[in-house]
């Protein structure tokens, strides 16, 4: 990829959240990947098995609502407006279904700057 998916990429190794975490490793690559889109992110979770979600989801901020519709039109994803972000995540609310529609979002992705 080009310099600046790079510096992206980069930057989502050191980022952390007010707790001190890290981007999740599983979906820093669709992280990445939307930022590189110009579709800012705010926060991000891969998902878990034993506590918080169980499905892995991620916020974008509302201006960047238009440039992410057309994306994810004929993929399993639902959204949810919070106060300034909107929330995206899987229909099927289950750890290993999300994480499959979330890698078909990222693939999805992949080929457009490809």
């Amino acid at each position: 990829m080009n310099d600046k998916y790079k510096k992206i990429d980069e930057k989502s190794k050191i980022i952390t959240d007010l707790l001190g975490c890290k981007i999740d490793e599983g979906i820093r690559e669709l992280i990445v990947l939307l930022n590189y889109n110009n579709i800012g992110t705010t926060q991000s979770c891969w998902g878990h098995k034993n506590w918080g979600e169980k499905f892995p989801w991620f916020d974008i901020k509302n201006e960047y609502h238009n440039n992410i519709e057309n994306i994810i039109f004929d993929l399993e994803i639902e959204t949810e407006k919070l106060e300034d972000t909107i929330r995206f995540y899987p229909k099927c609310k289950t750890l290993i279904k999300g994480r499959k529609e979330f890698n078909k979002l990222k693939d999805k992705l992949k080929q457009i700057n490809n």
